[in-house]
């Protein structure tokens, strides 16, 4: 079953009752990703989780995500640990900002799950961990790998992509933070900047 564009078709309302009934069996058969299609589509309660947790306990990244549900991360019961750890980029991206804040700040730990996400195209997650490079944080600087980060973050359509943006037209500008000086990449990005 191609399940991307089954989870488009259900979100859209558009699939069929011979759709739904193909799923339901494949679920029953422990088909991981069917179990999550009918978690993720379920309106009862009840029955959304226990789809979602069938779908988790068979290592589905997404359904412990979707499980975690927002929680304060001490309060979720593992479930956003276990889906970061199982690759899912928002709950990696969302352990990067739990460590990034006190009373739990870890700066090794929020580098660690930003650099996890951003390898998966989150643009948040590349700024936050380009940031992380700049500055030093959780490890060494990496004046020449945060650039890179927040260049790739710049031309996302995350709500960062701006600060990012500005970030690099100072810091190419001026040579901040132990970037070379670079006053036409620094042109361009407060270009970019004024664009949008």
């Amino acid at each position: 079953m191609e399940y991307e564009s089954l989870r488009a078709s259900a979100l859209a309302g558009t699939l069929s009752g011979d759709d739904w009934r193909a799923i339901r069996r494949q679920a029953r058969q422990g088909d991981v990703g069917a179990e999550f299609l009918l978690g993720f589509a379920e309106v009862s309660a009840r029955t959304r989780r226990k789809w979602l947790t069938r779908a988790a306990n068979h290592g589905h990244a997404e359904a412990f995500f979707v499980l975690y549900g927002g929680y304060p991360v001490h309060n979720a019961g593992g479930w956003l640990e276990r889906s970061a750890e199982r690759g899912c980029a928002d709950a990696q991206s969302a352990l990067g900002c739990y460590y990034a804040w006190e009373p739990h700040r870890d700066e090794v730990k929020m580098r660690h799950w930003y650099g996890q996400a951003a390898l998966q195209g989150g643009g948040t997650a590349m700024y936050e961990y380009g940031l992380s490079l700049l500055l030093g944080e959780g490890g060494p600087a990496d004046p020449e790998g945060a650039v890179a980060w927040l260049e790739k973050a710049a031309v996302t359509d995350a709500h960062t992509a701006e600060e990012a943006r500005r970030l690099l037209a100072d810091v190419l500008g001026d040579g901040l933070y132990g970037v070379a000086r670079d006053p036409e990449r620094a042109e361009y990005w407060k270009a970019q900047s004024l664009k949008f």
